[in-house]
């Protein structure tokens, strides 16, 4: 326990054989029970072998022949100041606590755990089902308060409330009403995960930032209005929320975290306003239906995977702005046919593209310093790196003279491309770089190269190299068994 310093790591069972505890610095902390019969009424003992009980430990529970799970009320005496928050997990009938008191700590009001000053709820009992309204005066839900209270359906909060702790509905599958006042300004990590019927909710333009996992597969919730005044959406807040057709950012946020839209499979349209910073990874992961977007230009970087699978997005906008854009950013954008990088992009990260097997154009603004297109094929600035070679391209393609390397899965999964005659200029050719190619019959390899990477030409069921004797590309096709064929005619191999 947090602060206490345990001295029996493995507890110990008291006289009676019914107690397991462990000694704190102020009494004995109780770990499991296993009675002798199956009580609807749990009486917390005040002492255990001459100790004061002054603590019941997190995920207290009962022994295999004695569950806890035919439990109904728990009476808590007057020593008892520690509570963990999981404490009674396995109690899924109890309906009232029953608290002494003369307890300086807790309180119970109308079967409810309170703290002793009633500011905070501290736990509802798993049985309680129907509408429940919090106490006038309560300013605060514990974390975990709600959890996997499965039979609610109804929570009045009272405009007293500043907080919702972590977890504080978790699990709650039958909620299908919460009203949050503009008192609270703090949505806890997880509050509503899980909370499945769940179908709309007004955040209250008090909020100041909602937390990680928040909302996680809420996939009753269809509509979501966020006020003003958050500046934060954290990872996963909305998180497979397969229901919800449209969100509004509002200005006041200034980033979009990791992951907080990922599978919102219904979502057809967001607007990102100019405040956002950046763009977290896979914060649009799999939004099947989202078929266009704009990003603006207070936006610096788009994280990996952020429109991952949107299958359905045909209009991507970056604005001049953006200076970074992540690994496999666009994946799977099957129609997706074009694409602008401003002149602010600085960074691409690797195979931003893959599989956008539509993508017949990457256009790049003339002022970009460090990248250039070439007949729709993306090149680093100096014309030395080829960096990306779009998926809706067809047939064969001869690389340009002077390139001297081959970009990581700048090739891969092309899956309508059946040839490639490679430059004597080109020294090296990157890890996957043609890798999932599987139209791909011929690529032309010259004398130049001296290093091949990894998975190269991994999975290229159809490919025959055509290379020179001795070459580095001839010890390479032997040591992955790829067909090979000698060139008839040298020369401009060995140029």
């Amino acid at each position: 326990m947090k602060g206490r310093k345990i001295q029996m790591a493995e507890g110990k069972w008291d006289a009676s054989g019914e107690w397991k505890y462990v000694l704190a610095d102020d009494g004995v902390t109780i770990i499991e029970y296993r009675g002798t019969k199956r009580e609807k009424v749990l009486v917390i003992p005040d002492k255990l072998d001459g100790y004061a009980v002054t603590g019941i430990r997190n995920e207290f529970r009962g022994s295999d022949d004695y569950p806890l799970n035919s439990i109904t009320s728990v009476m808590i005496p007057t020593g008892v100041t520690r509570i963990g928050k999981n404490s009674f997990d396995e109690c899924f009938a109890l309906t009232i606590f029953i608290v002494s008191l003369d307890n300086p700590r807790y309180a119970a009001i109308d079967g409810v755990l309170f703290d002793k000053q009633q500011k905070m709820l501290v736990r509802v009992p798993f049985g309680k089902e129907g509408q429940y309204a919090i106490p006038k005066g309560i300013r605060s839900i514990g974390d975990s308060a709600f959890e996997k209270c499965r039979g609610l359906t109804s929570v009045t909060i009272p405009n007293s409330m500043t907080n919702i702790g972590d977890s504080a509905f978790k699990e709650c599958a039958g909620l299908t009403s919460v009203t949050i006042p503009n008192s609270v300004t703090n949505i806890g990590d997880s509050a509503f995960y899980y909370c499945i019927d769940l179908t709309n909710v007004t955040i209250p333009n008090s909020i100041t930032s909602i937390g990680d996992s928040a909302f996680y597969q809420c996939y009753g919730l269809t509509s979501v209005t966020i006020p003003n005044s958050v500046t934060s959406i954290g990872d996963s807040a909305f998180n497979q929320c397969w229901r919800l057709t449209s969100v509004t950012i509002p200005n006041s946020v200034a980033s979009i975290g990791n992951s907080t839209f990922y599978r919102c499979t219904q979502l057809t349209s967001v607007t990102i306003p100019n405040s956002v910073a950046s763009i977290g990874n896979s914060a649009f992961g799999y939004c099947s239906n989202l078929t266009s977007v704009t990003i603006p230009n207070s936006v610096a970087s788009i994280g990996n995977s952020a429109f991952e699978n949107c299958t359905s997005l045909n209009s991507v906008t970056i604005a001049n702005g953006v200076t970074s854009i992540g690994m496999f950013t666009f994946e799977a954008c099957e129609k997706l046919t074009k694409i602008a990088i401003p002149a602010s992009v600085t960074s691409i990260g690797y195979n931003p593209f893959y599989e956008c097997y539509l993508l017949l154009d990457i256009n790049v603004s003339h002022d970009n310093p460090a990248y250039v297109v070439i007949d729709g094929v993306l090149f680093d600035k100096r014309k030395k790196t080829l960096v990306s070679f779009p998926g809706g391209k067809k047939g064969a393609y001869t690389i340009p003279e002077g390139i001297l390397h081959i970009g990581n899965a700048a090739f891969s999964v092309r899956q309508e491309l059946t040839n490639v005659t490679i430059p004597g200029s080109v020294t090296s050719i990157s890890d996957d770089a043609f890798r999932s190619c599987f139209g791909l019959a011929s690529v032309t390899i010259p004398n130049s190269i001296t290093n091949i990477g990894k998975y190269a030409f991994e999975d290229c069921p159809n490919l025959t190299l055509t290379l020179t004797q001795g070459s580095k590309a001839e010890e390479y096709a032997k040591e992955n068994n790829i067909p090979y064929v000698y060139a008839s005619d040298t020369s401009w191999l060995e140029s």
